[in-house]
């Protein structure tokens, strides 16, 4: 329950994700980190706005509970929200890649009741904040993510602009593969020649924050928050991050 409200999760744009993750993987990734967080739910449903199927299936489940109550759509900003209720209530609600197009709380028709639209919840902290509009525009996944896979050969170090950069130390033999926008600028480098790059590209703010993460032989993402992920698999890792952003990484179990 959210606020005492009961709460149905609708997660949009499977699209975006590789087809050889299955609905069953991701909604089982989804159910044990809302878990994580106290969080009670009624039914989680995957859809994407190209797929009538799953379209079809979330009207099914919302006419139940439309029977009975209003329905009441939110979510962060961009995450497909009003997109969503074009194709579930063939409505017309204005629609962009950009965030914060819906402004105001719009509503229609749905079963005996209606549905409400809502602007998008902004996040207190977003690296979008730190990105003009044209680079918002690459770091947004928009597309199918194509994965990238690298061999850790020796410890790596990857950047993200002057926004993020983790370093991978490898207990043993692994690898790790890039799930971000396939426009997403990455810059991959050996763990000593770090401190150099820094120096020479990145300028980073007076205050950044650090964290290490030491996880045993095993599959793990390491999640840069709302831009995409590093999946790593090996004998076990060493993981540090410098991030502008407080709680801008965090490792979960690989979804994929």
């Amino acid at each position: 329950h959210l606020n005492f409200r009961d709460l149905i999760l609708v997660v949009t744009k499977r699209d975006l994700l590789p087809k050889t993750v299955s609905q069953q993987k991701i909604l089982r990734t989804l159910q044990t980190r809302i878990k994580e967080e106290s969080v009670d739910f009624l039914e989680a449903i995957l859809i994407s706005i190209y797929d009538d199927a799953s379209i079809k299936n979330a009207k099914t489940i919302l006419l139940k509970y439309a029977q009975t109550s209003n329905l009441i759509v939110m979510g962060y900003a961009n995450t497909g929200k009003s997109s969503f209720l074009n194709k579930l209530c063939e409505t017309e609600f204005t629609v962009s890649p950009y965030a914060n197009t819906t402004l105001n709380i719009q509503s229609t028709d749905f079963g005996k009741h209606k549905i409400y639209d809502t602007p998008g919840i902004r996040m207190e902290e977003s690296y979008f904040d730190f990105m003009d509009a044209k680079t918002q525009a690459k770091f947004s996944i928009n597309e199918s993510v194509k994965p990238i896979t690298y061999q850790l050969k020796g410890n790596q170090c990857f950047f993200i602009k002057d926004l993020v950069d983790v370093s991978i130390e490898a207990k043993g033999e692994g690898n790790v593969t890039l799930y971000f926008s396939n426009e997403c600028e990455i810059h991959r480098t050996k763990l000593e020649n770090r401190e150099n790059y820094l120096k020479k590209h990145i300028q980073y703010p007076d205050k950044c924050y650090q964290n290490t993460f030491n996880v045993d032989e095993g599959k793990y993402d390491i999640v840069i928050k709302q831009l995409g992920w590093f999946c790593i698999s090996g004998d076990g890792f060493i993981i540090k991050s410098n991030s502008i952003l407080k709680d801008g990484v965090i490792i979960r179990k690989a979804m994929i």
